[in-house]
């Protein structure tokens, strides 16, 4: 049975597949492998990527046209609005836009900083390098419409008489903590944890602290964002190269009352090519993390803020006083501390998604939190 794939063309320029489809006869795919193989037609042809996962798919396919040069990417990156992206829609059900920049091969050799609304994507013609930290904490893809179905931390409980609840963490991999209860006695819901993602996306937000009769509640901290690595060829992760894609902390609330705000979830890692490697085993050792925030302390002369995970060993730490910490490895988001006087503590973020579509075996080490899992 010839297989092939359903093509779509793209405004910027690039063939985008969707899904696998039957090639129809006489197609030049048919002869030679029908994924791997280029298109047919005048150049630049290009060739497919990220389609590694069950059924040569993963969660986004792209063709990388064939006359593209190497290309070494620097930051700060905000793909909101860039002219190196070419926005497409991921082939999920959310049909969420991604931002996917491309190249023959892909490096980074300084520090990334990724912010904007939507994930970003590198797609390599050959391979995908990493020697510097690329961090997502900022956003890329972050509180995705979906949290607002599941996923979201809940709302602090608000009251005349003492202190206000602090907001329940966000939840993915793993729940979101719940709030610490304040006056009322109600405790704010920790967000959902929810299956392996079919889309692109980040983590979502922890849920705001509750006031009381004096102060300001803190806000949740936002999911942390996404990225998706395809490569036909190969992709590295070295001794120096990092990925945080942690949630952020919850602010704390202020002037005695204000509940603490739940911290975000942390988003997704996805790697997407045949062979997929790591220098674990050398200091400092390559990390990928996706931990949850931690929540922010409630009340107090003033609440401080839930602070982001550093590292994949350790956790977002909660506010002072009362904040959850964030989550770590295969652990769920911490609940904030009660406290009716001066404001419940927001409760920590659930994890996030580190996951792998590759013909790899899958590894074990202490610098990955989560620990991955094989894209389905």
């Amino acid at each position: 049975m010839v297989r092939g794939l359903l093509l779509v063309i793209a405004l910027g320029g690039c063939d985008i597949v969707f899904h696998i489809d039957a090639i129809p006869a006489g197609d030049a795919r048919n002869s030679g492998d029908p994924i791997d193989g280029q298109l047919d037609g005048p150049p630049p042809v290009c060739t497919l990527v990220g389609h590694h996962g069950v059924a040569n798919a993963g969660f986004l396919q792209y063709c990388v046209h064939t006359d593209k040069p190497p290309l070494d990417l620097e930051g700060p990156f905000d793909t909101t609005a860039n002219p190196m992206c070419d926005y497409v829609r991921s082939n999920g059900a959310d049909g969420n836009s991604v931002c996917v920049v491309s190249g023959r091969t892909i490096s980074v050799t300084t520090k990334l900083v990724v912010t904007g609304d939507k994930p970003l994507v590198l797609a390599a013609l050959d391979t995908i390098t990493i020697t510097a930290m690329i961090d997502l904490t900022g956003g890329g893809g972050a509180n995705p419409g979906s949290c607002t179905t599941a996923g979201i931390g809940g709302t602090g409980a608000s009251t005349s008489t003492g202190g206000g609840g602090g907001g329940g963490g966000g939840g993915w991999a793993t729940l979101g903590g719940k709030g610490g209860v304040g006056k009322p006695g109600t405790q704010a819901s920790g967000g959902a944890a929810v299956g392996l993602p079919v889309d692109i996306r980040g983590g979502c937000p922890g849920g705001p602290g509750g006031s009381g009769p004096t102060g300001t509640p803190g806000q949740g901290g936002h999911g942390g964002g996404a990225i998706y690595l395809a490569a036909h060829t190969a992709i590295h992760v070295s001794t120096t190269g990092a990925i945080d894609a942690s949630g952020t902390g919850g602010a704390g609330g202020n002037a005695m009352d204000g509940g603490g705000g739940g911290g975000g979830a942390g988003g997704l890692i996805a790697f997407d090519s045949p062979v997929v490697t790591f220098d674990f085993d050398q200091a400092p050792g390559a990390k990928l993390w996706a931990n949850g925030g931690g929540g922010g302390g409630g009340g107090g002369a003033v609440g401080s803020n839930g602070h982001l995970s550093t590292d994949p060993t350790l956790a977002g730490m909660g506010g002072s006083p009362n904040g959850g910490n964030g989550a770590v490895g295969t652990n769920n988001g911490n609940p904030g501390i009660a406290n009716t006087v001066s404001g419940g503590g927001g409760g920590g973020g659930g994890q996030g998604f580190i996951v792998m579509f590759t013909t790899s075996p899958l590894v074990l080490d202490s610098n990955i939190s989560p620990p991955l899992v094989p894209g389905s």
